[in-house]
């Protein structure tokens, strides 16, 4: 027995077991994730309630998706074999990428129209199922979908649900034990939807006063609510896990061309809206209009003359559609492209003008075909927008940074494409197919400075390569600029994070940048020495650094409508360039931002969101032993390391070993003593907690003290292994056992914390009861030594050697005093063997016994002969220690053989008188 199979096996259970340690299990060799503070806690929290119905609303970037899938990996301990994520079609690819770094090929399948006849069946494989929420809600597909007998599932985007749609009633069709909701914008300013929305979680949730109310939302929080943000995992990390990012609205400064051409064209667009009744469909094709003539010369050009060339036709198109394309949010444009079965946006715009071209006036379209030579013209002499963003490029390049430049349209990337070949760009588009996509991006992430995306294509990509975001068409909405944000600034980002929202020198672009992102959005700090600082075509610049998307914008407080001149506005694109084509947008922003005041004091009232201080969260974290990510990764690969005797290389992950720390772990020291530390007895063990609907593995050591789970647990491992020594045999007249209720009274404790949101909303969580499965036993033994006479010390020997002889006698063996040979104290032996020689005896031992008061580092000094004696006999020779022989309970170690043991003692020759002067050998423990 080697007392490093006992930290290999500790670490083993840690990394099966903890939530604290349970990702590195969970993971397969290509996952490279640690756990965060705020996502042990949470797995803890989830871990002592059964069923899970939760709704995780952390703020964007906190990692929500990993802990989605941690909780599959939780539940499917649990017995769970079915499950189905159902997703936004734009971030259906980041799922399968991050499941298939956790679960084998084999148990992730992708869910398409066209094989859900195939997978969804009564006898469905195990696994996890991902599909698109929009393709599952369709009356075929949801029937075939609900054939599985799912054991849970998992929405994200959930803030989707909770109104009278058609993704809430299938959501709602499904009968399931478990379902984990993902959502940061949770509540969006409407209660009765926020209710609906928990109700999923919980039936006996109804829309009225009694639940929109302090007094259940307080209940909520921390147990079917978790919301942390970027600021809390902050403070609780002890670190900035979170870079900062800085926010730039940046006019280029515009020709006269380009003046004409965007003041005149913008004039244009609002008086065809002016001419038209409020709820005309004309509306439509003019807000994306609007949005394509400001892309692009090129996006205006193909524009422009789709309106005024005759043309066959193009597929009908439904208004929902349209309206989705002009949402508030990345996932409505992903909708959108769903339901019409396009790659891009651009497909869709091409069928609504086909649609809609036909409402406007000959004189129009002729007005329209005036500018087309204007296009012509800022395309071939100078398109300032495109100057500014080299110059941002080079600025960033020359640091060695990597750049995204993000553009809704296919088409204006092609042209940014052709204009920056300079740079060797790299493109990603909607359509290119799979393995072109990967090969592209994985050409980004090893050679190429510079990626043109389109956000259709560069979904489920690991953006985080790249610190530089620069928005060529500037997010109208502040969801999308927060989604664009989100995509690098993240976890695992480790530079500071830049992103750049170009407009152009025009009325219509000023205002925008004016009213919608230095008023409403606060990125109002001037940037002096703009052109030294950016370049020669900047015309003025605003920023804004900040640590939180909730600094710059709070989304969770972004209403879904606003009113104002007794109209009701939803806050999407299409309404805000309504809006500012009426003349409208500064009034509208005026009213979104009361509204958001509004709401703010009105969520604070209600207290809707859980307000976690972060000492409260350490506090919690202190009774769990959770420790910071950076701590968490050391400590591992530190126990790793130690078990398998050998350093844990950088590219190796814990993972890895896991295989290799059960095997070593198998054969772990019943016993090991550590001298100096008090005189009591630890456990080290697993508890196996019972809640009564689902049982809990919970590595840990319990002392007369206190209960050590998680690192402080490792930590004491590590600890007790360097200073301790592996007896072969111990031996006390007590049972060396902790009470069972004294150790469940002392977990209880520890998690008391996590347990009680649950209850105080009403759910039974309850430890029915604990069973500790005991690993090793920590003899701490003291090393105060007592001062005594020589009738004190002769006491002490023969108080010991009457304890040894007792121990050989409980032992069954025969045994005699031998003192008086002055070579060793002791010999016992089997009566079987009775009839054999001294010496042939198999089962006989020479001893040599040692007593202490109390305690005592120094414990032998053997004369030469006695020595040589000793190691001479080899197996057969042993060393009895026993400690508090006179002081408490005596407690007797034995080591076999210990003479010949390099890796147990230590031997200092020194001359002592013993009535002559004798060399004589003062051996000492060895410890690490």
């Amino acid at each position: 027995m080697d007392k490093r199979s006992l930290v290999a096996r500790f670490a083993y259970e840690l990394m099966r077991n903890d939530p604290s340690f349970l990702i590195y299990s969970a993971q397969s060799v290509r996952g490279d994730f640690s756990p965060y503070m705020h996502q042990q806690l949470l797995l803890w929290r989830l871990s002592v309630i059964n069923p899970v119905k939760v709704l995780i609303g952390d703020e964007i970037g906190l990692g929500k998706t990993i802990e989605g899938i941690l909780t599959i990996h939780r539940l499917r301990e649990r017995g769970a074999k079915r499950f189905l994520v159902l997703v936004p079609k734009i971030l259906k690819e980041q799922w399968l990428e991050e499941l298939r770094k956790f679960f084998p090929e084999t148990e992730v399948f992708s869910l398409k129209r066209e094989n859900l006849e195939i997978y969804c069946r009564h006898d469905a494989p195990e696994g996890v199922y991902v599909v698109s929420i929009d393709t599952a809600k369709k009356d075929r597909n949801s029937r075939l979908i609900r054939r599985v007998k799912w054991d849970a599932i998992i929405v994200d985007e959930a803030h989707n649900l909770g109104s009278d749609s058609q993704r809430d009633k299938f959501v709602r069709s499904l009968e399931v034990e478990h379902k984990i909701f993902l959502s940061a914008t949770p509540h969006r300013g409407d209660s009765k939807r926020y209710l609906r929305l928990l109700k999923h979680l919980d039936d006996n949730i109804d829309v009225d006063y009694k639940f929109d109310s302090p007094s259940f939302y307080i209940k909520t929080h921390n147990s079917i609510l978790h919301r942390r943000t970027k600021n809390l995992v902050n403070k609780i990390e002890g670190m900035k896990v979170f870079t900062d990012c800085r926010v730039f609205a940046v006019v280029t400064e515009a020709t006269e061309i380009e003046k004409a051409f965007g003041n005149n064209i913008t004039d244009f667009l609002a008086s065809i809206l002016k001419k038209r009744e409020e709820y005309s469909p004309i509306g439509l094709l003019v807000a994306i209009l609007r949005k394509r003539v400001s892309s692009s010369p090129r996006a205006a050009m193909n524009t422009l003359e789709r309106i005024i060339q005759p043309s066959e036709g193009a597929r009908a198109v439904k208004e929902t559609v349209i309206e989705k394309i002009l949402g508030e949010s990345y996932e409505d444009l992903s909708e959108a492209l769903e339901e019409f079965d396009a790659n891009e946006v651009d497909e869709v715009y091409e069928a609504v003008i086909e649609k809609y071209k036909d409402l406007l006036t000959p004189g129009e379209i002729n007005r329209l075909s005036e500018f087309m030579e204007m296009v012509k013209r800022i395309e071939r002499e100078k398109d300032s927008k495109l100057e500014a963003l080299k110059d941002i490029l080079n600025v960033h390049i020359a640091k060695g940074e990597k750049v995204i430049v993000f553009t809704e349209y296919k088409d204006t990337l092609k042209y940014l494409a052709e204009k920056l070949a300079e740079y060797d760009p790299v493109t990603v588009y909607g359509g290119l197919g799979e393995d072109k996509l990967r090969r592209r991006f994985e050409e980004f992430l090893t050679e190429k400075n510079v990626l043109i995306a389109t956000d259709v294509a560069s979904e489920g990509l690991n953006l985080q390569v790249a610190n530089v975001i620069v928005n060529y068409e500037p997010p109208w909405t502040p969801i999308k600029l927060e989604q664009r944000m989100g995509r690098v600034w993240r976890i695992k980002q480790k530079k500071d994070v830049y992103v750049y929202n170009l407009f152009l020198g025009i009325r219509a672009d000023i205002e925008l940048a004016e009213i919608l992102y230095k008023k409403m959005m606060c990125i109002s700090e001037a940037l002096s020495d703009v052109k030294n600082i950016i370049g020669e075509d900047i015309q003025l610049a605003t920023t804004r650094t900040i640590e939180s998307t909730e600094e710059m914008i709070d989304t969770f407080t972004l209403p879904t409508s606003i009113k104002y001149r007794n109209k009701v506005g939803r806050l999407s694109e299409y309404h805000l360039i309504k809006a500012q084509l009426e003349g409208e947008l500064d009034e509208f922003v005026e009213a979104i931002m009361n509204r958001i005041r509004e709401l703010k004091v009105e969520l604070s009232r209600k207290r809707v969101y859980p307000l976690e201080n972060h000492e409260v969260v350490k506090q919690i974290g202190e009774r769990l032993g959770l420790v910071s990510k950076g701590e968490n990764e050391k400590l591992i690969a530190e126990a790793v390391g130690y078990a398998l005797r050998r350093e844990l290389p950088a590219h190796l992950k814990p993972q890895t070993s896991l295989r290799d720390l059960e095997r070593v772990g198998r054969d772990i020291p019943e016993y090991i003593m550590v001298i100096g530390e008090g005189d009591e007895v630890d456990y080290i063990g697993v508890a196996e907690v019972d809640f009564g609907s689902h049982k809990l593995r919970i590595p840990l050591v319990y002392s007369s003290r206190d209960v050590l789970l998680g690192a402080k647990a490792l930590k004491y491992v590590l600890d007790v292994v360097r200073k301790g020594i592996v007896p072969d045999e111990v031996f006390t007249e007590e049972t060396l056992m902790p009470s069972e209720y004294a150790v469940k009274n002392r977990l209880e404790d520890k998690l008391q914390l996590l347990i009680r949101p649950f209850r105080d909303y009403g759910m039974n969580v309850e430890i029915k009861n604990i069973k500790l499965n005991i690993l090793t036993k920590v003899l701490k033994l003291s090393g105060e030594t007592l001062q005594s006479s020589k009738n004190y010390a002769s006491l002490v020997g023969h108080t010991a050697e009457k304890f040894a002889e007792n121990y050989e006698r409980c032992r069954g063996f025969e045994v005699e005093n031998r003192q008086t040979l002055r070579m060793y104290d002791l010999y016992s032996f089997n009566p079987s063997e009775a009839h054999k020689p001294e010496g042939m005896r198999e089962s006989e031992r020479y001893i040599e016994v040692k007593g202490h008061g109390k305690g005592g580092l120094d414990f032998l000094d053997l004369p030469e002969d006695e020595f040589e004696f000793g190691k001479k006999m080899g197996e057969k020779y042993w060393l009895y220690i026993v400690w508090n022989v006179l002081e408490g309970k005596p407690v007797l170690v034995g080591f076999k053989n210990p003479l010949n043991r390099k890796d147990l003692l230590e031997f200092k020759v020194k001359e002592k008188e013993i009535v002559i002067k004798k060399r004589v050998y003062e051996i000492r423990f060895k410890v690490d």
